[in-house]
């Protein structure tokens, strides 16, 4: 199993590396450029543009900036500046600012009142300090703060609660889940019951989840369940556990009639087996002949789509974010592709890629544990 996980980590690495090859090549040839027209839409002037060029070293070779690109990002984990948002970095807008530096200045606004919005740090806090120098504007030292286990305890909340890439994830887990825990249900109890009144109803509400598309469906919940009704917030994150029960519905309905059809499928052609009717044959439960025996090789072709799926649920959906105004890393991807903002493209991508990596591997990893008789060696 080691070596199998190994070998595997082994062979994605040049897999992620082609990747960013490929991406790096079409963003060249793409007609267009991230500073070839302004944020009003008009051209920006020739030698304006040289100079953001050369700002961004866009002037030189592909291969030079493909080569700083990749230094700069296994080195340091920096995916650069943002070329179409002066001032922020890719890191800061896929993973949030530096919560720490959040949690600090509340103590400051706590200790020194409105005399805290004239003071900085003299660098960047990291969670692993165990002090940070307050100083003013003018670089003139106030005082040392010390951080407390409480307080990287709080920004790591923060993190996992408001950052980007965490609010894509936290919607797609809970969408993954709801999926899962319906889907298969659904697919079992409509085989068992095949062409009877519970399978055609639970077909039909298959069919519907998978032809309704999430926009449809987003906007469909919110007049219903918050204009209507008023039981759940419209829009927003982090604020209620509710902000979490429309958006992940919507976003896993599409997978949960999807697994449940599969799932049907799967286990009519499995029930059907001879091993099945022997199991029944020596006088087994129905239910341990189900659960037991028919479940487990029943759920090898779900468990490999869900690869794709899981990593697409959890790196976020554009038309979900967008419908209920998430803050999450769905909308960067389509803006920076229409603003031609280069290095957030490559981030983007690259979240999505090593998560398609990692959900892969985990799914081969699943299926020794699902059917005995797969072996890694």
């Amino acid at each position: 199993m080691q070596r199998f996980i190994l070998r595997r980590i082994l062979w994605n690495i040049p897999v992620l590396i082609l990747i960013t090859v490929v991406t790096f090549g079409m963003m060249q040839i793409v007609p267009g450029g991230p500073f070839t027209a302004g944020s009003s839409g008009r051209p920006i002037p020739p030698e304006i543009r040289a100079n953001m060029m050369a700002k961004y070293g866009l002037d030189k070779p592909v291969w030079q900036q493909y080569l700083n690109y990749m230094g700069r990002l296994i080195l340091h984990f920096d995916f650069g500046p943002s070329l179409r948002r002066p001032g922020r970095t890719v890191n800061q807008m896929l993973f949030g600012g530096n919560f720490l530096v959040d949690v600090l200045r509340e103590h400051l606004r706590d200790e020194f009142g409105t005399a805290a919005s004239s003071m900085t740090f003299a660098e960047p806090p990291s969670i692993f300090d165990s002090k940070a120098l307050v100083v003013k504007t003018n670089g003139e030292p106030v005082a040392y703060i010390y951080i407390t286990w409480r307080d990287r305890f709080e920004a790591v909340k923060r993190f996992l609660t408001l950052a980007p890439v965490m609010v894509s994830a936290q919607v797609g887990l809970v969408s993954v889940t709801l999926a899962l825990l319906i889907g298969i249900p659904l697919g079992i109890i409509s085989a068992l019951k095949q062409n009877t009144w519970i399978d055609y109803v639970a077909m039909f509400i298959s069919m519907l989840g998978v032809s309704i598309p999430n926009f449809i469906l987003g906007i469909v919940l919110i007049l219903v369940f918050a204009l209507w009704l008023g039981w759940l917030p419209t829009y927003g994150w982090g604020e209620s556990w509710k902000q979490v029960i429309m958006p992940a519905i919507t976003l896993g309905t599409g997978g949960m009639a999807f697994i449940a059809r599969l799932t049907r499928a799967s286990m009519l052609e499995v029930i059907r087996a001879d091993y099945i009717r022997t199991a029944r044959a020596k006088g087994l439960a129905e239910r341990v002949v189900v659960l037991r025996h028919a479940l487990k090789n029943s759920l090898i072709p779900v468990t490999t789509v869900l690869g794709p799926m899981m990593a697409a649920w959890l790196t976020g959906s554009f038309l979900v974010e967008w419908v209920f105004s998430i803050g999450g890393i769905g909308k960067f991807f389509v803006s920076a592709v229409t603003d031609r903002d280069y290095t957030l493209i490559m981030g983007t991508i690259l979240i999505y890629s090593v998560a398609l990596v990692l959900f892969n591997l985990a799914v081969d990893i699943a299926y020794g544990f699902i059917d005995p008789r797969i072996r890694f060696d």
